[in-house]
């Protein structure tokens, strides 16, 4: 009777395992790896710059697609945030809504000028119009929280390509409005929605 259990039991195992490499080989997608990336994963930032919803990832306020199926390093790249920001030597992490430099984050979550004003009160971001070409709508948000000066909080823009954003932090928390800091912003922000 002991060698029958054994037996049962040695005949169950060879299953278990093949369940288990099929379970394994359905979860492995297309065995394509994503790139290894290096740096902080917890950031002194809050780097969606925003507190209420945005939507369904993948489509904007309209129903048309974003930029979710493009890599967010890609849309705006290291070379593209040097050219304006030198001291960003690195990509310290990438999501898939997002990339993080030294000095700054992209995102394009999809966002609305909605959104964007309703959180003017309750959190001191008062947006005010930019112009980025192409978009329906883009905007600074300056921290009224800050009294001393008008500091940038961040940049958007949207319309039918979806939301570009990018947060100013790091070395660049601080940025004042009207600087040429400032516009070397704006001018990243113009490259991001137009590689929507």
């Amino acid at each position: 009777m002991r060698s029958k259990s054994k037996h049962e039991a040695r005949g169950r195992k060879p299953a278990v395992v093949g369940f288990a490499m099929v379970v394994i080989v359905g979860c492995g997608g297309s065995g394509e790896t994503s790139p290894t990336v290096t740096g902080s994963s917890s950031v002194p930032v809050d780097a969606t710059g925003t507190t209420g919803q945005v939507g369904d990832p993948g489509t904007s306020s309209t129903g048309s697609p974003t930029a979710s199926d493009l890599d967010p390093c890609e849309i705006l790249t290291l070379e593209d945030v040097q050219k304006e920001f030198p001291e960003n030597v690195q990509v310290l992490t990438s999501d898939g809504d997002g990339c993080l430099w030294d000095s700054l984050r992209s995102d394009y979550k999809p966002l609305t000028l909605e959104v964007i004003e309703a959180e003017a009160e309750p959190t001191g971001w008062e947006p005010r119009p930019i112009e980025i070409a192409g978009a329906d709508w883009a905007v600074v948000r300056v921290d009224t929280n800050e009294t001393t000066y008008e500091k940038v909080f961040d940049v958007l823009a949207g319309g039918p390509k979806g939301t570009a954003h990018l947060v100013p932090w790091g070395d660049l928390d601080g940025l004042e409005l009207g600087t040429p800091e400032y516009e070397a912003l704006v001018r990243l922000l113009q490259i991001a929605y137009d590689r929507l």
